[in-house]
This record gives structure tokens, sequence and C-alpha cells, in this order.
């Protein structure tokens, strides 16, 4: 077999891989042993600070930029920051208000004519009571009308009883054709009376009484029915005084909210601060960077205003690796921008749950972390770039292997074994590692020699 010619077959995990002598003599390599190991892991992540106020568009629908301040700008809280093309909201003001005091006029009416229909019914009520007092005065009128005819009628019996009595006496004493004369004359005008009476208590004066208890109970009827009505009419009045006061009250909220709007349209810093544009994340690219003219959504993220006395830097750490980070723990960071400056710090946040992963990468989960820089120079800004140097604790006779010798692909690390003129593909898990070499778990025996990359 030509000694040029490259072959591959998998063994497990394994692939071998047939190379000249010559080029793999070229190759340095590396025996795989055991040693000491202090973790150190170094990550790159982005400065930020840690108090910081997000400013969001608040109004809805699409908006344009009318106005906004440079990204970078320093300012004092209340200082405007951003404004939005104001001009449709305020046609929009201007009709809502109009509408409102159209209403406002409407309701207004609505509750004169309320007023108009409660007098009416005082008016009406009192007309009716008028007449029911007068039919009760009527109806006592003939009742004592009645109980004083009724009255002298017994008397003028009790009187012709009488004079029949002394005409019986007279008569008896005397005996003659003319005292039997008057006592038949007194016997007859008793009679007489006592039709009257009789005739009295059932005729003429028992029905005037009745006709005037009849005619208070209508006027009581009248009086009951002109309330009924009238309540009526003021029920219904109220109700349309209700539904103005509704509509009033929709159409005075549709103007508040259109002055919401109005005052949404300027944002100001809501603390002294130092301004940056909004960059959106990978996982939205819809949205867009904040400028003049362009149309931004309800919710969207605009700008950021930062306090500048305090920093931290916040990095993204493989699930792997996460285990390895704890608050409290301490930190050496450097920013790119200002290399000569070494900065400390320490975490004081892990998550505990991954960041959304960005798109193409959905695989790969990421924790972040943050540290709090214990000083900082005056030169350092949000949004700089910085490496973040961590060391841990020494690890002693672990099985390792050189940083060199190891790659990375997707998920998983990988390294070239030399396997007498071969080479083999080895997939290997590994645990801490430093500056220089790395923990091997599997994949890797003592004293196998790996091939490190240039």
């Amino acid at each position: 077999m030509s000694t040029g010619f490259r072959f591959r077959f998998l063994l497990g995990f394994t692939v071998v891989v047939a190379t000249s002598p010559a080029l793999l003599a070229q190759q340095a390599t590396a025996k795989v042993d055991r040693g000491d190991i202090r973790l150190v892991v170094l990550e790159r992540g982005t400065v930020e600070a840690v108090n910081r106020s997000e400013l969001i568009c608040r109004l809805r629908g699409s908006s344009a930029i009318k106005w906004m301040i440079e990204d970078g700008a320093v300012v004092k809280k209340g200082e405007k920051v951003l404004e939005f093309d104001d001009g449709r909201l305020r046609e929009g003001l201007q009709a809502a208000r109009i509408a409102a005091e159209q209403q406002r006029a409407n309701l207004t009416t609505i509750e004169a004519e309320l007023k108009n229909v409660e007098l009416s019914m005082k008016r009406d009520l009192e007309i009716a009571a008028a007449y029911v007092k007068l039919a009760g005065l009527e109806r006592e009128q003939m009742k004592k009308r009645s109980d004083s005819g009724l009255e002298k009628l017994k008397i003028h019996v009790e009187q012709t009883k009488t004079a029949v009595a002394l005409a019986e006496l007279n008569a008896k004493n005397k005996n003659d054709e003319e005292s039997k004369l008057a006592l038949q004359i007194a016997r007859l005008e008793h009679e007489k009376a006592k039709l009257e009476l009789a005739g009295a208590s059932d005729g003429l004066s028992s029905v005037l009484v009745l006709k005037a208890e009849i005619a208070l109970l209508e006027a009581n009827r009248q009086q009951e029915s002109a309330r009924i009505q009238n309540e009526a009419k003021v029920q219904q009045a109220q109700q349309r005084v209700r539904a103005a006061q509704a509509q009033l009250k929709q159409r005075s909220a549709v103007v508040r909210d259109f002055e919401e709007q109005l005052a949404s349209c300027i944002l100001v810093a809501p603390q002294d601060g130092l301004v940056s544009y909004y960059v959106p994340a990978a996982e939205f690219p819809s949205n867009v960077v904040p400028a003049v003219g362009e149309m931004v959504r309800e919710g969207q993220k605009l700008l950021t205003v930062n306090d500048l006395s305090q920093f931290a830097i916040s990095i993204q750490v493989p699930e792997s690796q996460i285990a390895n980070f704890k608050k409290g723990q301490t930190a050496v960071a450097r920013v790119d921008a200002i290399p000569n400056v070494e900065m400390t710090g320490k975490i004081d946040f892990v998550s505990t749950v991954p960041d959304r992963s960005p798109w193409g990468a959905q695989d790969e989960k990421r924790y972040r972390v943050r540290v709090l820089l214990d000083s900082q120079p005056k030169s350092l800004k949000p949004g700089m770039t910085a490496e973040v140097r961590f060391t841990g604790p020494e690890v002693q006779g672990v099985l390792r292997a050189p940083r060199s010798a190891l790659l990375r692909e997707g998920r998983q690390f990988v390294c070239q074994v030399k396997v007498g003129e071969k080479t083999a593909r080895r997939i290997v898990q590994i645990g801490i590692a430093d500056e220089k070499f790395v923990e091997i778990k599997s994949g890797l025996k003592e004293n196998e020699e790996v091939i490190l990359r240039k």
C-alpha cells in the first residue's frame, strides 16, 4: 500500500488514518500523563452597567422616531433623549376633545330634561294630593250632615212618642171624642216620624255619603296612577342621563388616552448616565436598531441609560462548565480597549436557567454569569468586550493532555492519537483545565501520544 494514500475506517469511536511516515514525523506530539491542574477558565464577555434603565416604545401600533440623542451621550435625569412623530396623535386628540365636548353638551341637555320631568312629577303629585284632600273633606261634610239629620229625626221620634203618651193619658182622663181624635193624630205623627227616620237611614243621606266615599277612592286612585306614570318618566330620564354620562366617560377616557400617548412621545432619562442604543439580539432579527425616521412598535426596546458609577462584566458560560462558577468567586478581567489595565471582581450572579440560544445554535446551552468589578477606570464604557479569567483550586494526579491537542467539534472534543505510523481520531470527555492542560475523563489512556495542533 502506498504511504501517500490516505484511508479511514471506523472502529467504535476511533477513526484510523494512514499517512506518510515523513509527514507524521514532522508533527509535534506529546504524551498523555498524570499531573496537577489548577482550574483556569477564560471567558469572553461584555461590560455592562450594574444599574441601567431601559426605555421602550409605549405607543400603540407603529410610530416613527422624529429625533433621538446621539449614541454614547452622557445625560442628566429628566433630559430628553428621544421624541416620536406626534402629528397623528394630535389630530386624534383634537377629534376626541370635540367629541367629548359634544357629548358634554348633550349630557347637559338631558340633565335639564330630567329636572323638568322631576318638576312635572312634583306638580302632578301635588295636584293629585289636593284632589284627595278635597274629596276627603267632602266625605266628612256629607257624613256630618247625614249624622246631624238622623239625630234630629231621632229626637222627633222621641218627641212624638212622648206626645202619644200624653194623648193616651188625656184620652183616658176625659174619655171624649176630641181626646180620642187627638190620640189618633199623635199616634199618626209618631208613625210618620219613625218612617222618616227609617227612610233617612236607608235613603238619600246614605247615598250621598257613599258617593263621597267613591269620590275619595277615585281621587286616591288618580293620585297613585299619577305617581306611577311620573316615576316611570323620571326613571326613563335618569336612564338617558346615565347613558349620556357613560358615553361622556368613554369619550373622556379616549381624550386621556390620547394625552397619555402624546406624553409618551417624549422619552426622558430616568437617571444620570450614558445613553446606548439598543441592538437587537440575533434571535429577534425582525427588530431594527433605532434611528431617526425608523418605524418602531409598542414594547420595542430603544435606548438604555447606564449608570456609570459601577460596572460588571456579563459572560455566557457553556453548560459543561457552569458547575465551576459560584457566587463570591474572584476573577481577573481585562478589556480589549484598555489592555494594560487589569481589574478584579467577584461573581454576584449565576443564572439557574440557560439563556435563549442564538439562531443556528439551538443545541448549545449557555448560562449567564455576572462579575461585579471592585473598581474600574474612567475610560470604561458599557458594551466594551472583555476577557475574564477565573482560577480555581489545584487538583493533583489527574490524567491530562495538552490543550493544543484538543479540537472542539460542535458539543464534542476530539484529538488525533499516534498509533504506530498512523493516527486515530478519538472523541474524548474532558474535565477541568488550566492554561496548558485539560483533564481527560475518558477517550485517552496514560502514555498515549497525541498530535499537537499548530
